[in-house]
């Protein structure tokens, strides 16, 4: 059916907010219906456009609906600049037949939808997929077996090993993946059953996170219609059941352009970016940008940028447009609020040392050794030239790294914050990612200030340190948390899908006695951070059943304490209680600037409850265990270090 005067409007208006070019034409929306190969049949959109010149098929496929923001963004946008659009709604959600299966099911159903297509009179020989999150996965999907009309692909913030994502810090990715099945399981309610749901949401959900065992838990919740999440928490160890959750075998496959597009706070960040290396590597004409942006704030705050390069870039390689891009990567450097192009991922950069001490300081080496061993992966130890080594630092000077504009500044928020519990229950993004403001989603939580720089030594307004320890002050010692599962060390922002997302003001955090913190001297000149930083922990447990949890956080001259890395390791129950244990731990890629005048903290604690599953201290599967026992993690600061991997010169 063509579209209505009102709808053009619609259309018209949302280009202009988009800042992308006005329609060529116009355009028809019809259902159609695609059988599968076990006669299963899935329902879809067609956005036909009303042109003599069509510019070939854009397939999406979704788990979401057909209605808005997808037909929106996506198929009315795309059919309006001349393209056929297909929205379809993958097995078992919004009408298509059969039973969901997340992502199990989609390599098939996938492969069928192409087929069909090929028998359609419009179809000119000329594929692109587009989507992000599940919509990315349905593509990876494909490209395990590319066919051979696909031309291009765009995902955004798409995973190509789910597996990964739940189970690939050895602890469950609760708080995401229960608020994603209590979401699949609720999103086709009736309009008022929908508004309850997702009232008592919060409340429904905390009861879910804090019981045991997890899936019982979970129960009054799912109410049976997420039996996909037993199962994921049935089988915590890697194996043949989960091959179906993997489509890795696409980044070896494909051969066609693909543009990726991630924020440096989304869940699936180090995916994204493994995924561009891969496909770098191999030669395939591959694009990046990765923004400011949480998971959801990609199609909020980011709308408009990642609209006008995907519309750029099928114009490009669908249609013979003009090259879409002036560098194949378009990352943002947080700390400093700037967008850089650059050539490829990661820019040149050299390892910077620094060292743990038992007062809570964190200081440079004195000497500089050789560390080609602990550069993160993605970047080839050709790289480290002499002529990107930072400057030799003293044990005295926290940062005597890479020159820079020591004025540069970091956006900040004028309001300091409240450290709120993590909000489980939200699945959409909330007042912490404000559309305005800080480009960055820097947003802060009032949080007991001075009671927080007085734990570390601090005069309350961010007055500095006491000095690091000189050359003759002893370099070991230990420091000692204790972990208690039954009052776990919550979770605050950092890469998570829902609740407390993104970049946080961490004081409050900070001032628990589960979290302990190492903090450098204000930074004499700006340093930039290009990659994964690593820390090489030693580290004992007096129970062989725990976890650590890693965070770096810019500190400014105010005292708020911002994260812009973390991971979460569960430690191998295998090593005696008591034992120390050297850990290599790779954080978050990042690509993020500490300004003159602010101090990098590290901080380390025994988890982030709900984001990870707390670690029980006890055996048992999550799908099984119900006891409790606190741990004590002992830190042998000598044995630790530090890594990060800097900048020396600006050459973006």
């Amino acid at each position: 059916m063509p579209i209505s005067i009102r709808q053009r409007l619609v259309d018209a208006g949302l280009s202009r907010l988009l800042k992308t070019s006005g329609a060529l034409n116009g355009y028809a929306v019809e259902q159609v219906r695609t059988p599968m190969r076990d006669g299963v049949v899935l329902l879809g959109d067609h956005f036909a456009p009303e042109t003599g010149a069509p510019r070939g098929t854009v397939l999406i496929r979704t788990p979401y609906g057909r209605g808005f923001p997808t037909s929106a963004l996506n198929g009315r946008l795309f059919a309006a600049r001349g393209y056929h659009v297909v929205i379809q709604s993958v097995r078992g959600t919004f009408g298509s037949g059969g039973a969901f299966q997340p992502m199990a099911q989609e390599t098939e159903d996938g492969q069928d939808t192409v087929a069909w297509l090929r028998e359609q009179s419009w179809f000119d020989g000329r594929l692109a997929t587009l989507g992000g999150s599940y919509l990315g996965w349905t593509q990876w999907t494909l490209m395990q077996d590319p066919p051979p009309e696909l031309r291009t692909a765009v995902v955004y913030v798409g995973p190509h090993d789910f597996r990964r994502a739940v189970f690939g810090t050895g602890a469950f990715t609760l708080g995401d993946f229960l608020a994603w099945s209590d979401q699949i399981a609720h999103q086709e309610d009736g309009s008022l059953r929908r508004v309850l749901s997702m009232a008592s949401s919060r409340r429904r959900l905390r009861e879910a996170l804090g019981g045991l065992p997890l899936p019982d838990a979970a129960e009054p919740v799912l109410q049976g219609r997420a039996p996909w999440y037993r199962e994921w928490l049935a089988h915590p160890d890697d194996g043949p059941w989960w091959d179906a959750y993997r489509a890795t075998a696409a980044l070896t496959r494909v051969e066609v352009p693909v543009l990726l597009v991630s924020g440096w706070q989304d869940l699936f960040l180090e995916q994204s970016l493994e995924q561009y290396e891969v496909l770098r590597d191999r030669g395939v004409d591959v694009a990046l940008t990765v923004g400011p942006w949480t998971h959801f704030q990609v199609s909020l705050q980011g709308a408009a940028m990642v609209s006008r390069e995907s519309v750029a870039w099928l114009d490009q390689h669908m249609a013979d447009g003009p090259p879409a891009r002036k560098a194949p990567v378009h990352v943002y450097r947080t700390g400093e609020g700037r967008w850089h192009e650059l050539a490829s991922w990661p820019p040149a950069a050299a390892p910077a040392e620094f060292r743990l001490h038992a007062d809570r300081t964190l200081t440079t080496a004195t000497t500089q050794p050789a560390m080609a061993h602990a550069v993160p992966a993605q970047r080839s130890p050709a790289e480290l030239t002499p002529a990107t080594a930072p400057a030799q630092p003293t044990s005295t000077n926290p940062a005597l790294l890479a020159p820079h504009d020591a004025a540069s500044t970091q956006p900040t928020s004028a309001n300091p914050a409240q450290l709120a519990p993590h909000d489980a229950g939200s699945t959409q993004l909330g007042a912490e990612a404000p559309l305005g403001g800080d480009p960055s989603g820097m947003s802060t939580t009032a949080a007991d200030a001075q009671s927080a720089e007085m734990a570390h030594g601090e005069a309350p307004g961010g007055a500095d340190l006491p000095a690091a320890p000189g050359p003759s002050a002893a370099a070991g010692g230990t420091v000692s948390f204790r972990y208690d599962p039954s009052d776990p060390t919550p979770g605050l922002g950092g890469r998570t899908l829902n609740g407390s997302t993104g970049i946080k003001d961490n004081r409050g955090l900070e001032t628990r006695p589960d979290v302990v913190t190492f903090t450098t001297d204000p930074l004499p000149t700006a340093v930039d951070v290009i990659g994964s930083p690593t820390l090489e922990l030693a580290v004992a447990v007096d129970e062989p059943h725990a976890d650590v949890f890693i965070r770096l956080c810019d500190v400014d001259e105010r005292g708020r304490s911002r994260n812009f890395s973390d991971m979460h390791q569960r430690l191998d129950p295998a090593v005696p209680a008591g034992e120390v244990q050297r850990l290599s731990l790779a954080l978050d890629p990042c690509f993020h600037r500490l300004p003159a005048g602010h101090r990098l903290r590290l901080q380390v604690s025994g988890g982030a409850f709900p984001r990870f599953a707390r670690n029980l201290g006890a055996p048992g599967t999550p799908a099984e265990g119900r006891t409790l026992r606190p741990s004590v993690h002992t830190i042998h600061c000598a044995g630790s270090r530090l890594i990060l991997p800097v900048a020396a010169t600006d050459r973006e």
